[in-house]
């Protein structure tokens, strides 16, 4: 079953080192545009003066943030690598092109445009010297609006945060405490589960380097994996759990378990080797060893019994970036880095992140991101985790449910199920609409449910059987009924929405799992998890 995969090295330039370039020529452009306008504009008065001040302090925001945010990078990647760690080299040259002719270049306008226009600055307000060494244009801008008499507040423009400074915890709080613990845990378990839907080896049945096993094989042993963690994460509190480099063996030991073969290390080990495409650091001169103590320290440094969410989301962040940094397995890193975050998370008492593999591209090591992006990217993550916890407890009070208990919550390749007390299963799955052909067959190959659009996908037509061994369907059945609801239109090739239905079933221990199939009865497309079909397990209550 051996299929060797071309791995491209992390040094060399690639779609995301793309990604960043567009974003900073982007912005680079926009300087120099509206810098360029600055030069044509002669204001006259005090609300042409201002409206001048208030772009070029824009401007200035966006070269500073600039520097700041992406030619920072330059300085990680070149320090990383001086440790031994896989970063992108290309994408280094290309930050330093930038830093040494573009923006000097932008600097030289600013100072142009702000001095060009200091002449009418002073004849209309006070314009001391330090103010103008210092470029001061808040100053300009504040006595500009006293002038005019409009509020200051709203009239000096500033860039868009990278992240919100408060989240939103009183509310995630105010909710958890209105619904039962049963039902909380029912939220965060799906959640959690979330996170399954980002492993290839769960969803598309592929591992590391090499397809040593089956993909229907890797699918199945991987998902139970990930489902025994979660059992394991239920069973620990805060007062036994001891959190070091044993407890990440510990996740990948149990993530990895039946996973490993002769080209990668057995499951809850550290690797021995470097990989072919040069991710994470480099185990020659014990430079990985070297680093898993510092991994280690800040294991150590953090207080892991702090009550202040805050302390203990920048301590998760700060291990989180070293675990993908360092890539100190063979194989499952992003996923146990992921996992050691949702255990400390959710023995905390707090629900799970819900991570976005696209969003959190650009701030892995590689790309030269700092502690500080990865914080922003956490607390971005964490504000979208805690409404879509809301949502979800809405979601199962509009549909009646709230009162009820939920005894069991499962998990297959991408579908979600919620079983009550009463017999009664929720099912839900993600759909999506793709226009681009090769990212719906990536898609697809990955066992998603994806539709070219929207007509198809709201002729979909889902069957299920029950089933005493798994294939074999004793009573089949059609889905009459099922809700789709729209979840991100953002980008208009990918459209997202959540496909939601109820059975009510009367179980008794004749049948040992419910299997589902999806058809797109326009397309002829089938869905069937590589002929899995996605299951349910079912375990009757006591």
């Amino acid at each position: 079953m051996s299929e060797p995969k071309d791995f491209i090295s992390v040094y060399k330039w690639d779609s995301y080192c793309q990604k960043l370039y567009d974003r900073i020529y982007g912005k680079l452009s926009h300087m120099n545009w509206e810098l360029g306008e600055l030069y044509d504009q002669h204001p006259m008065d005090p609300l042409t003066l201002l409206y001048y001040y208030q772009k070029w302090h824009y401007n200035k925001e966006l070269y500073q943030a600039t520097q700041k945010d992406e030619i920072s990078r330059k300085y990680v990647i070149e320090k990383m690598l001086q440790r031994g760690y896989g970063v992108n080299i290309d994408l280094a040259g290309f930050l330093g092109t930038i830093e040494s002719n573009d923006l000097p270049e932008i600097n030289r306008k600013l100072g142009e445009t702000f001095y060009k226009e200091l002449d009418i600055v002073k004849s209309l307000i006070f314009m001391p010297e330090e103010c103008i060494l210092n470029y001061d244009s808040p100053h300009i801008i504040s006595e500009l609006c006293k002038k005019l008499e409009y509020p200051l507040e709203k009239n000096i423009p500033h860039l868009q945060p990278p992240c919100p400074e408060i989240l939103n915890f009183p509310l995630f709080f105010k909710f958890k405490e209105r619904v039962s613990p049963n039902i909380t845990l029912g939220v965060f378990q799906k959640m959690f589960f979330t996170l399954a839907e980002t492993s290839k080896t769960i969803m598309k049945g592929t591992i590391g380097y090499e397809n040593y096993y089956p993909p229907q094989y890797l699918k199945t042993i991987a998902r139970d994996n990930f489902l025994n963690l979660f059992r394991e994460i239920l069973t620990t509190s805060p007062d036994t759990i001891n959190i070091n480099l044993d407890l990440l063996k510990r996740i990948h030991y149990l993530l990895y378990s039946g996973l490993d073969t002769p080209y990668t290390c057995r499951p809850g080990e550290f690797r021995t080797f470097d990989f072919d495409d040069k991710n994470g650091v480099t185990v020659e001169e014990g430079k990985l060893i070297r680093e898993l103590l510092v991994l280690e320290g800040y294991m150590q440094r953090i207080d892991w019994n702090t009550g202040a969410p805050y302390a203990l989301i920048k301590g998760l962040a700060e291990i989180y970036h070293l675990i993908i940094a360092i890539h100190p397995f063979s194989d499952a890193n992003g996923r146990v880095g992921k996992c050691f975050v949702n255990y400390i998370m959710l023995v905390h008492g707090l629900m799970p992140i819900i991570f976005d593999d696209e969003e959190e591209i650009l701030s892995l090591p590689r790309y030269g991101s700092s502690l500080l992006d990865i914080e922003a990217y956490f607390k971005n993550r964490i504000e979208h985790s805690i409404h879509y916890y809301i949502k979800e407890i809405q979601k199962i009070e509009k549909s009646g449910n709230l009162n009820k208990k939920i005894y069991n919550i499962y998990f297959d390749s991408g579908f979600h199920f919620r079983h009550y007390i009463d017999g009664l299963i929720e099912v839900n799955f993600t759909a999506y609409v793709i226009n681009n052909i090769n990212l719906a067959e990536e898609y697809i190959e990955q066992c998603r449910i994806v539709f070219p659009d929207e007509h198809s996908l709201y002729k979909l037509i889902i069957y299920c059987g029950l089933c005493r061994w798994p294939g074999c369907w004793e009573r089949e059945m059609t889905v009459t009924s099922h809700n789709i609801e729209v979840i991100d239109f953002s980008k208009p090739d990918k459209r997202i929405y959540e496909v939601t239905f109820y059975l009510s079933l009367y179980l008794t221990e004749e049948f040992t799992s419910i299997e589902f199939s999806v058809v797109s009865s326009l397309t002829g497309q089938v869905f069937n998890n590589k002929d899995l079909n996605y299951s349910y397990k079912i375990i009757c209550p006591n």
